[in-house]
């Protein structure tokens, strides 16, 4: 955090000297800020493992190593298992494997704690120090699942998706592995379908991991736990589904869906209220599923079950005071008003949930990106709908804003039925507004775009 507090004064400092241009130090900024948010994901996955580490069997300068990491003094640890040259050693065993499997496996253990070690001290050198560490080890033994799983972990923490998807399935390639664990790692490799929008791969995988959970023991925190996440991703995954089958013209095809994702989260949401006391992030998980109900219920007409899922999402919204979940409430409320027609309601709670993303996203656009280009269309649509045009292009243009800045051609593949919306609402926007000449050159980013 000091590394990254030091940056962004130097990049401020260089903008004010007039040294970076407005978009270059935005650029720069975002770059840092995505380095601090992988350094932070990483750290905390292998922080505890250090922390667990039994020093009494370690060689003293490995004791010696592990001491200093402990006490904050990360770049003397790193400097320690430097000298005791773990790679070397390890690369010229493995050139004489069939001699050397015992002394393979002896060092194994010290160069993951190498590799921790270099994550602690963090850097984007040092995280591709560590990742080439444990990539060795898997490759050491294809068959070792355990190892692959952790390399595939690590790259996907990175944003190595597609790596992390090959180590994974080599990993789940082995028959003797921990039932927990296959569903687990299933489960991963669903994620990255989603995140990639393979979202008929996904689909496909968290179907086929809810039958592996409902074959674990079913008096299992663990399972259950497991069964919630699954239950609301998967539903997540086909609304998404739906809406693009919607966008597409396609609606009398998705009714299936929304029966599905209905299924889903009811189970979710029963699971839920029992472990109410026994999940960390119980709000948060419990507004999700809700949220996604409330969605399923409308779609489907269940008039009697949306009442109640609104009554549940506004004592919800006394108790939480995070903006986001503030947010996601006010996003369904103003979903289910404006397919009512309650225009003036709909741009009510399309605004507060604006208001209440707006400085999130600010402080970071990655995670809240999604969020924010949601209701961003949902506000400005909602606005159309008021007659307030004028008012909605806004809204418009920094939606659009926000597609374009963003190149990354995985959330430009999942966010294409929001740009279809966006577009099609700024069309009419400017139209009545009579700014055709606007219309022509928007039409044509939009081509480009798609």
């Amino acid at each position: 955090e000091k590394s990254f507090e030091r940056k962004l004064a130097e990049l401020k400092k260089q903008k004010e000297q007039g040294v970076l241009q407005a978009e270059q130090y935005a650029k720069l900024r975002k770059e840092a800020t995505e380095e601090l948010k992988r350094t932070s994901k990483l750290i905390d996955a292998y922080a505890p493992m250090l922390a667990a580490i039994n020093s009494d069997y370690l060689q003293p300068i490995e004791r010696q190593a592990q001491a200093l990491a402990e006490q904050g003094k990360v770049d003397e640890a790193v400097r320690l298992y430097e000298d005791l040259k773990l790679q070397d050693k390890f690369h010229r065993d493995l050139d004489m494997k069939k001699q050397w499997d015992d002394d393979i496996e002896a060092l194994i253990p010290s160069l993951e704690r190498f590799s921790q070690t270099l994550v602690l001290q963090g850097g984007a050198e040092n995280f591709q120090r560590a990742g080439a560490i444990l990539k060795d080890i898997a490759d050491s033994n294809p068959k070792h699942a355990l190892r692959n799983a952790e390399y595939a972990e690590f790259a996907y923490l990175q944003g190595k998706s597609t790596e992390a998807e090959v180590y994974y399935n080599r990993a789940l390639s082995q028959s003797d592995i921990d039932r927990f664990k296959r569903v687990e790692w299933k489960l991963k490799i669903a994620d990255i379908y989603h995140e990639r929008g393979d979202l008929s791969k996904s689909a496909d995988v968290y179907e086929y991991t809810i039958k592996l959970i409902q074959d674990l023991p079913s008096d299992y925190l663990a399972t259950s736990q497991l069964l919630i996440m699954t239950d609301i991703n998967f539903s997540t995954v086909l609304l998404e589904m739906a809406n693009l089958f919607e966008a597409d013209g396609q609606a009398k095809d998705t009714k299936e869906m929304y029966k599905n994702a209905c299924f889903f989260l009811e189970q979710a949401k029963d699971l839920l209220e029992v472990l109410k006391n026994d999940l960390l992030d119980y709000n948060q998980i419990y507004i999700t599923c809700c949220t996604n109900l409330l969605i399923v219920y409308r779609h489907l007409g269940y008039t009697k079950q949306e009442r109640q899922i609104m009554q549940v999402l506004d004592g919800l919204k006394e108790s939480v005071n995070e903006g986001k979940s503030q947010s996601l409430i006010a996003v369904s409320k103003a979903e289910s008003a404006f397919m009512k027609g309650d225009v003036d309601e709909a741009v009510r709670q399309a605004r507060f949930s604006y208001e209440q993303l707006e400085p999130l996203f600010r402080s970071n656009p990655e995670r809240y990106r999604r969020d924010m280009l949601r209701t961003l269309a949902l506000l400005g649509a909602c606005l159309n709908k008021a007659g307030q045009y004028a008012e909605a292009i806004p809204f418009f243009e920094k939606a659009e804003k926000i597609y374009k800045t963003d190149k990354t051609e995985d959330n430009q593949t999942r966010d294409a039925d929001v740009l279809d919306n966006v577009y099609q609402n700024y069309f009419n926007a400017l139209c009545q507004q009579k700014r055709y000449d606007e219309v022509c050159a928007k039409f044509e980013d939009y081509v480009s775009l798609v």
